[in-house]
């Protein structure tokens, strides 16, 4: 704002050198000079427009138009003068708030999480690398302990990207809730490696194509999971929390006992890639 008053002084300061003399008292003269220092200033604020450019051919000084309400037709008149004038204002007002706008927009454009890529994301919540595939960072440890010294619940961020594929199976002895935070939907496979088909459950925010919020795995349940795009953001939580005690990494290339669910919720991830 600042700015644009010093750059409406500058341009009558301009009116008035170019009118020839410093802003008159007479009213024709006043208005004459008001014109010509608003015209200035639209100029200076917004040059390339084009609507600027027109209004202010049809607006100037023309010994060629005879049309009485032409401000060329009464150059002593300061009604024709006075509403010029006006018109230029509003043009003034208009190309201003146009360009401030267009500043505003350019500064406070913001790129969605979505659009940035794994390692932007991993780089921002300073993630390290996982031994069971993705990245992870601890983000809370319950100071309430149970059974004698195991934390109550920790919490933590994991990325997996797609080109991944599957992380590694694994369990632990505790719940474990997973959230989804970002990112492309991310189906877990779940089993008791006792036989029975393996659960697969969709992990995402589109609640109308089989994706939930958030995904349940019992204690001692083998998991693993897949990005269906780029890479996915989770939150999980462990109660009681996540011990190394507790925890069960499958040798490569592992997989449970039982055949794999090819249910709905399957279908929705390999669909809904983001």
């Amino acid at each position: 704002m600042a700015s644009m008053n010093r750059t409406m002084a500058d341009g009558c300061a301009a009116g008035g050198e170019s009118y020839g003399r410093a802003p008159p008292r007479d009213p024709v003269d006043g208005y004459a000079h008001a014109f010509f220092c608003a015209v200035r200033v639209v100029r200076t604020v917004e040059p390339g427009t084009i609507l600027a450019v027109q209004r202010l051919r049809n607006l100037s000084l023309s010994d060629e138009d005879d049309d009485d309400t032409h401000l060329g037709a009464e150059k002593n008149s300061p009604t024709i003068l006075q509403s010029a004038t006006m018109h230029v204002l509003a043009l003034l007002a208009t190309a201003a708030a146009t360009a401030l706008a267009a500043a505003s927009d350019a500064s406070h454009h913001h790129v969605s999480v979505n659009e940035r890529s794994a390692q932007e994301v991993i780089a921002k919540l300073n993630l390290t690398a996982n031994v069971e595939k993705g990245y992870y960072a601890q983000t809370f440890e319950d100071p309430v302990l149970v059974n004698g010294n195991r934390s109550a619940s920790t919490a933590i961020f994991y990325l997996l990207e797609g080109k991944d594929g599957d992380s590694v199976w694994h369990r632990v002895d505790a719940a474990e809730v997973w959230h989804y935070y970002a990112g492309a939907p991310l189906t877990l496979s779940l089993s008791y490696n006792d036989g029975k088909p393996v659960e697969k459950h969709v992990l995402g925010q589109d609640i109308f194509r089989n994706e939930s919020p958030q995904v349940v795995i019992l204690e001692n349940q083998w998991q693993s999971a897949r990005s269906h795009g780029n890479w996915t953001l989770v939150g999980t939580t462990v109660a009681p929390a996540f011990s190394t005690d507790g925890y069960e990494l499958a040798p490569p290339g592992w997989q449970p006992k039982g055949p794999s669910c090819k249910g709905p919720a399957a279908a929705s991830a390999s669909a809904g890639t983001r």
